[in-house]
């Protein structure tokens, strides 16, 4: 989790504090699997990769089926069309899979 919210090594994620981050996961029971994942030891880095990704959707109002990849198109789709664009605010998998790694 420390890893995933930011740290020496990984960026913070936009607009979610560590302890409203953590708040957040651990008030849902639908996210102890992922976290189970993400504290295993034995667990392999794709796993804990997916893991991850599921949490950071479920951050941003995501369903844990939707991937970030789909919510970013969706709000890119949804800004485009009222004209306020800021797709940089939106979180990438591709970037985020390796802060989730670590």
């Amino acid at each position: 989790m420390h890893a995933l919210t930011g740290c020496d090594t990984t960026s913070a994620v936009f607009g979610w504090s560590k302890v409203a981050a953590f708040s957040k996961i651990v008030s849902r029971s639908d996210t102890l699997p992922m976290t189970d994942i993400i504290a295993a030891t034995s667990a392999f880095q794709d796993a804990v990769a997916d893991a991850g990704l599921k949490l950071l959707v479920m951050l941003y109002g995501g369903q844990l089926s939707d991937s970030l990849n789909s919510m970013r198109y969706t709000r890119y789709m949804e800004k485009a069309r009222l004209s306020a664009l800021l797709p940089e605010k939106l979180p990438r998998a591709d970037l985020n899979v390796e802060n989730v790694r670590r």
